[in-house]
Parts: C-alpha cells; sequence; structure tokens
C-alpha cells in the first residue's frame, strides 16, 4: 500500500486555503483506494450441493458433512483467496462447472468434469440402487437382494423417480431417456444430489434410485429405518470421486494446495469416519484403501485415477 502517512504529511501540512485542503483530501483517498485495489483477493467459487454424507444444509447434520470438513481445509490452506459457497441442484451444477475460478470439493468424473483438473481420488461410493418402504416390499420382485430395475419399470406398475441430468451411467442413461415420457418414470430437480425418501412415505413415488448412505442417515440420527434398499443390475460399479477445479490460474492454485492437503494419513481418518456411513463394512474399507490411499487400479471400480 505504501507510506500513506509519509504522504498525508507531504500532502497535507503544505496546503495552504480551502482549495489546496480538498486537493489534498481527494489525493489522499486515492493513496487509500490504490492500497485497497492491492490488497482486494481474488475469489474462488466452491459449487456444492447436498448430498450424504458429503453435505448437509439442514438441521440435525448441517455442517456436519465429510465434503464440508474437507473444503474448510481446502479453504484455510488457500488464505489468499476469498471463498465463496454456490450452493446448486444438479442441472446448474452443470453450468457452474464451467465457470472460471471454480472448484468442486466432491464430485464424481463423468465426461462432463473431464476438462476440469482433479485431485488424486479423495472418497469411493458402492453402487447406487432402489429405496422401497419396507412394508411395499412384496410389489418389488428381488433376488438376494438384487432387483431387474428396467424389467420392473417395464410392467409398469410402481412409480419411480429419478434426478433430471443426473448421469446414472450408460444403460440407465438410456433406458431413462427412452421412457421419460411413461407416467410411472417421474423427473425431479431437488436442490441436492439425492431424492427425499421421504416421498415414499407419502406415496408419491414407489421406488427411488439414490446411494446407500440415505438408509443410514436415519440409523445415524437414532429414528426407526422404513426403507429397504435393492441393488439393481444396471448399476454394479463402485465409483471414485475427486476435488476438481478449473483450468485457470485460481483454479490450478488451488489445485497444487489440495494436493499438499490430501496425505495418505488424513485420508486413511477421513477412511474411517466414511465407514459408518456404510454399516462399517470391510469390502468398503477395503476397497477404499486400495482406491483413496494406496491409489491402486481396480476392475470393480468406475473412475479416471491421477
Amino acid at each position: 500500500m505504501g507510506d500513506v502517512h509519509g504522504l498525508f504529511l507531504q500532502v497535507l501540512l503544505p496546503a495552504r486555503g480551502k482549495q489546496s485542503r480538498l486537493c489534498a483530501i481527494a489525493a489522499l483517498l486515492l493513496a487509500f483506494s490504490a492500497g485497497a485495489d492491492e490488497l482486494e483477493k481474488a475469489t474462488i467459487r466452491w459449487v456444492v450441493f447436498d448430498q450424504a454424507p458429503y453435505w448437509f444444509s439442514e438441521p440435525p447434520l448441517e455442517g456436519q458433512g465429510l465434503g464440508r470438513k474437507l473444503l474448510n481445509l481446502y479453504t484455510k490452506a488457500l488464505p489468499q483467496y476469498d471463498h465463496r459457497i454456490v450452493r446448486v441442484n444438479v442441472a446448474r451444477y452443470l453450468r457452474e462447472i464451467n465457470s472460471a475460478n471454480t472448484c468442486i470439493a466432491y464430485a464424481w468424473l463423468s465426461d462432463k468434469e473431464k476438462h476440469l483438473n482433479q485431485t488424486r481420488p479423495i472418497t469411493i461410493e458402492p453402487p447406487m440402487g432402489v429405496f422401497v418402504l419396507r412394508k411395499k416390499e412384496d410389489l418389488v420382485e428381488s433376488n438376494n437382494g438384487w432387483m431387474d430395475l428396467t424389467k420392473t419399470l417395464d410392467a409398469g406398475e410402481l412409480r419411480f423417480g429419478f434426478i433430471d441430468k443426473f448421469d446414472y451411467g450408460s444403460q440407465l442413461n438410456v433406458y431413462i431417456e427412452e421412457n421419460s415420457n411413461k407416467s410411472n418414470i417421474v423427473r425431479f430437480s431437488p436442490l441436492a444430489g439425492e431424492i427425499s425418501l421421504k416421498l415414499l412415505d407419502s406415496n408419491r413415488l414407489d421406488l427411488i434410485i439414490g446411494m446407500p448412505v440415505q438408509g443410514m442417515r436415519e440409523t445415524l440420527l437414532d429414528k426407526e429405518n422404513i426403507y429397504t434398499f435393492y441393488n439393481i443390475y444396471e448399476i454394479d460399479n463402485y465409483i471414485s470421486l475427486y476435488s476438481h477445479c478449473s483450468d485457470d490460474e485460481a483454479g490450478n492454485t488451488a489445485l497444487q494446495a489440495m494436493d499438499k492437503v490430501l496425505s495418505d494419513e488424513l485420508l486413511a481418518e477421513f477412511g474411517r469416519q466414511y465407514l459408518k456411513w456404510y454399516d462399517n463394512s470391510p469390502l468398503f474399507m477395503e476397497i477404499y484403501n486400495d482406491v483413496v490411499v494406496k491409489r491402486k487400479k481396480r476392475s470393480d471400480i468406475y473412475g479416471y485415477f491421477k
């Protein structure tokens, strides 16, 4: 900002008369303005969406998501920037990730994110599936917890909810696109990466596609879990998640800082915190340690690896 005190003395002390004093004040304001410009920080925009177990915007879990914890570590490592959180739905997410000075703390890597730069894998997710009210289990046909979703929907009797523009993998994406005009296939655009299971309670839907952690949230809040989760043949791979940033100066600077934050030790500790969301599954922990901590490639993981 320069020696503003010295400038103050140089300008004001010789000043004589009203006009001279006004000129001196104007010069001083210009000095402060120039200093403020020098100190102004660039802003990184962090795109987030509500989804267990990463981000919760409403009580009782507000602020407790593991994506929120990771974002706090990232922003702490980037004090030279201001940080703005932009909460979006899936449709807006697809627009926002094309903006400059933009990062995403947690997201899959689909074709839509490949123009961005990525960190190492930060976590994994088991395959998505379908939720049904427990009292309606007799309405669906399953085999040891697995359901043929497209066959179930072709019968036309059960109402199925999906998120508009969500990437469910090539097989299910094609099926939804070809059948979305059917009355039993219902499109949603929630301000989240998931559809509320309460729509099953109200009988607006019979089937909701989602992550297995959605049901675990009820258990962790000491509520009765009234939902049954079925794996589906159309989605059978685990998937890896990353942090992403735009390919520009702010994004690349952020990514370098994020890579330093993501130590093996930190990710091992996060793995232990994720584990409770996946019912202490030994398989989840095995795959997490291989993919996230040790950075090994596995045939049962869909995703891009660094």
